[in-house]
């Protein structure tokens, strides 16, 4: 056996306290390690900036090109102050200098004239530029140069979760800011005939009677939404248009005062293989089935029939009715596109494309 070296020999173990001792101390130790790196372990790096302290810089920055909307009676501005009972008042905020404003259409659509009175005191009367029931937008217009406006934001950018900052008149408190967090995207609300209107941003930042027709701004304060309804069965539940069709109607309503859509002639509902047996879907098949086809219409043209069920509007796959007529909305006028389908023929779900040309809808 060879010799040990004397600098390689193994030393003999310490006493039994000095072991229980220096066990204690590596214990310490590993706790303390293991809890600066718990971030880490959960998947979270630590942040500085987990949330904002305050939103006071974006407040400050972006309430001057918020007004108080008020029906102008008699061609008078009415008296600033709390919203009275009955009284025709909202929200709305500038998007250029030179004095184009945005509300919603169930304000603007009562009158002509309104007040507009902004932060500072001022107030102007502004004349209606052009309305949009479909999505509730209405444009406005003051005359006067140099005022304060708010740029428009990506909404499809937006996460679930993401900080944002509500301001408006609700209750006819004016200027009233609120924060909370994106809640859900896409959210379908339905008119008194339940038909879907929209694919709403849901919130819960503050939003009361007053407030619609006001911005919902983003962290570096852009509009990514407008105010548009309240949940009446909850609170912490509202919605806003996503500013990207915000600003899609606003140009139409500049250039024409009306929005001039596109239209299927289609009366449809959504369908899945697994909710509805009865219909022999192909599995896990899903899309929007055609109840009724209007006469003379672009999908009669095309030879889309009642029973179809429309799986793709050009590449997009179509789940929603609110989600097609987003589509169908930002198809320009004489477009020609192709529509996938499964047609029943002979008792057999069969793939099938059609060629649709777009046209107005009918005034």
């Amino acid at each position: 056996m060879s010799p040990i070296h004397p600098a390689t020999k193994a030393p003999p173990p310490p006493p039994a306290r000095v072991r229980a001792w220096m066990a204690g101390w590596l214990m310490r130790l590993s706790v303390l390690a293991l809890g600066s790196m718990a971030p880490m372990i959960l998947g979270m790096a630590p942040t500085a900036n987990a949330h904002p302290e305050s939103f006071a810089e974006i407040v400050q920055s972006s309430t001057p090109a918020v007004v108080h909307v008020r029906l102008a009676g008699n061609g008078e501005p009415a008296q600033p102050g709390r919203t009275q009972p009955g009284e025709t008042s909202g929200s709305g905020f500038l998007i250029s200098a030179d004095g184009y404003l945005v509300t919603n259409h169930h304000l603007a659509v009562r009158g002509n004239r309104f007040d507009i009175t902004f932060l500072d005191g001022q107030r102007f009367i502004a004349s209606v530029v052009g309305l949009d029931a479909q999505t509730d937008l209405a444009l406005l217009k003051v005359k006067a140069t140099g005022l304060p406006f708010l740029r428009f934001g990506d909404s499809d950018a937006l996460r679930v979760g993401d900080w944002v900052l509500a301001i408006g008149n609700p209750l006819g408190l004016n200027h009233s800011a609120s924060a909370g967090i994106i809640s859900a995207k896409g959210r379908n609300l339905y008119d008194d005939e339940n038909v879907a209107f929209g694919e709403f941003l849901q919130t819960d930042a503050a939003i009361n009677p007053g407030s619609s027709g006001g911005p919902l701004l983003n962290m570096q304060g852009r509009v990514i939404g407008v105010t548009t309804a309240i949940s009446r069965e909850g609170q912490g539940i509202g919605f806003a248009l996503p500013a990207n069709l915000v600003a899609q109607t606003v140009a139409q309503l500049k250039a024409h005062g009306k929005v001039r859509r596109g239209w299927l002639g289609l009366v449809i509902r959504p369908v899945r293989a697994e909710t509805e047996p009865d219909l022999g879907l192909p599995a896990r098949a899903v899309g929007l089935l055609v109840a009724e086809v209007k006469p003379d219409s672009p999908a009669m043209r095309a030879d889309i029939r009642k029973g179809d069920v429309l799986t793709h509007y050009g590449t997009e796959p179509v789940t929603e009715v609110a989600r097609l007529q987003g589509l169908v909305s930002a198809t320009a006028m004489g477009a020609s596109l192709g529509i996938r389908l499964l047609r029943r023929q002979g008792g057999i779900w069969q793939a099938q494309r059609v060629s649709l040309i777009m046209s107005a809808l009918p005034d």
